[in-house]
């Protein structure tokens, strides 16, 4: 349920696009033409969506991510950019 409560949270134009391309596969053009968009705005909003859901997911993912690799959290801190 982690990856449909982030994906719910999104707002509904990014989860739109976000579904249509990386869920159901459709091309830039097939998605733009459903939305009623560009194909460039089409882009940009799921850049956006992308962003957003990689943004909501990683605060709950890091942390299994710094266990599984035996590191303390303060230790990440550290080594993220």
């Amino acid at each position: 349920m982690l990856l449909g409560n982030a994906l719910a949270a999104l707002p509904e134009e990014y989860r739109e696009v976000l579904v249509m391309r990386d869920v159901e596969g459709l091309s830039t053009v097939e998605a733009s033409a459903a939305v009623g968009v560009s194909a460039e705005a089409l882009k940009s909003r799921l850049h956006r969506a992308r962003s957003a859901l990689r943004d909501a997911l990683r605060p709950m993912l890091e942390p299994q991510a710094v266990e599984s690799a035996g590191l303390e959290v303060e230790q990440l801190s550290y080594a993220l950019p």
